[in-house]
This record gives C-alpha cells, sequence and structure tokens, in this order.
C-alpha cells in the first residue's frame, strides 16, 4: 500500500502550485493526467483541488502549519476528496466517474463502496452509471445487488438501467427476479424500459416474456407490449400481427 507523507506546506513567490494555477487558466480543456483510458482535464483537477482545499481551510486549526496528505496513487486522491461530507456533490460526482475509470481494482473497489454505503442517493445512482462504464468484472453482481436493495427508487430503477447497458448475460432472469419482489411501480416499469435497452433480439424476447405473463399487472404487459413495438426484430414484428390478427 503507498504511503502518506505530512508536508508543511509553505508561500513562496513562485512553486508548482503557481505553475499549474496558470496552466488551469490557460489550459482549461486539455488533460492534466493522462491515464491511457482516464484523461483528466485542467478544469476538472482544479475543481478537485479546489474542493479539498477549502475542506482543509474550514478543518484546520487556527494556528500552528498546515499540512497535506499526499497520496502516491490517483485513487486514493480521489477518495480523500469524496471522504469530505461537505465537499459540492457534482465535484464528488466527477471524482466517483473518474476513479471507475483507474485501471486496476482499486478504483472499481472504491465506486463500489460509494455506491453502497454514500448517504446521497444522486452520488450512488453517479457511482451506479460510472461503473457501468468500466471494465471491471465486478460490474453486474453490484448493480443486480443495487438494484434489488438500495432505499431509494431512483437508484433501484438506475442499477437496472445501467445492467441493461451492460448487456451482462444475466440481465433478463436478474430483472424478471426483482419485478417479481419490487413494490415501487415505477421502478417496476423503469426496468421494463431497461428490457428494451438490451440488444434487439434479446429484448424483444425478454419483453415478450413480460407481455405473455399473466402473474405480471396490466400495466406492466402493456408497458412491454409498448417497448415491443418500437422495435424492429422479427420476434417482436411476429408477436404484434399474431395480436392485431387475433379477432
Amino acid at each position: 500500500m503507498a504511503t502518506q507523507r505530512l508536508i508543511p506546506m509553505r508561500e513562496p513567490a513562485r512553486n508548482l502550485a503557481c505553475g499549474f494555477w496558470r496552466s488551469a487558466d490557460r489550459l482549461a480543456d486539455r488533460p492534466a493526467l493522462d491515464f491511457g483510458q482516464c484523461v483528466v482535464s485542467y478544469a476538472q483537477l482544479r475543481e478537485l483541488a479546489c474542493s479539498l482545499a477549502a475542506t482543509l481551510d474550514k478543518h484546520q486549526p487556527p494556528e500552528g502549519p498546515r499540512l497535506v496528505a499526499l497520496a502516491e496513487t490517483l485513487p486514493a486522491n480521489f477518495a480523500q476528496v469524496l471522504g469530505f461530507n461537505d465537499a459540492r456533490i457534482e465535484t464528488r460526482k466527477q471524482a466517483v466517474f473518474w476513479m471507475a475509470q483507474m485501471r486496476g481494482r482499486e478504483g472499481a473497489d472504491i465506486t463500489s463502496s460509494i455506491m453502497f454505503t454514500d448517504k446521497d442517493a444522486e452520488v450512488r445512482e453517479h457511482a451506479a452509471f460510472s461503473l457501468a462504464q468500466s471494465e471491471s468484472p465486478r460490474v453486474t453482481a453490484d448493480l443486480i445487488r443495487l438494484g434489488n436493495t438500495d432505499r431509494d427508487a431512483e437508484v433501484r430503477a438506475q442499477a437496472w438501467f445501467w445492467l441493461a447497458h451492460t448487456a451482462a448475460p444475466e440481465t433478463e432472469s436478474a430483472i424478471f427476479t426483482a419485478l417479481s419482489k419490487e413494490t415501487d411501480a415505477e421502478v417496476r416499469e423503469r426496468a421494463i424500459l431497461a428490457l428494451s435497452r438490451l440488444p434487439d433480439e434479446r429484448a424483444a424476447k425478454a419483453l415478450l416474456t413480460i407481455a405473455e405473463d399473466r402473474s405480471q399487472s396490466r400495466e406492466l404487459r402493456k408497458r412491454a407490449v409498448f417497448w415491443l413495438s418500437q422495435s424492429d426484430s422479427d420476434t417482436a414484428l411476429t408477436y404484434l400481427e399474431q395480436v392485431l390478427t387475433a379477432n
């Protein structure tokens, strides 16, 4: 594990920080950090730095030297920003996204922890989105768990949407199981929407399963038929033709 060092802050006329602020002003949209699949602009890095600096100012004692904890790994730096309850939500959401894109397990592991434990539903929801964009092997299992357990209905609905976005093989069975347990009508309808976002034939077969399942509510079956009508798949077209010619 990377060690952390405590370094007294000095205020010389010209230092590395001065150079960074000048670069951030002139090159706001240019890459400041490039990790291959993950690129952080000067503007984004400045936003994170400002949030952390404001928090340090708030919590430093009125007298005595100022100390800054420097970590050798970027995910740990992001984790420091996210750990402050008074950091702005938009800043924390940016940090979550970039951390999820880090190579290796650490970024995904921290993102997953935030997704299940953060007090703000908006941050948990964004963590689900961010994790779904990563290549972590834990994405599928974590999104299924979130969709089944989060206390916020919007977060549960978004978990199913992003699970379908990944097109994981477990998506259909996970959503079918959730539909049998979910009590929030809006989440159930959003889960049907999620199924419609699967690849064409998979989406059609999943929606057809719901449409023909008489144990489901009438409204839910109607939503499934609606999304079938938006599909160009052969399975959907055949089913709709049968419905229209049945009488």
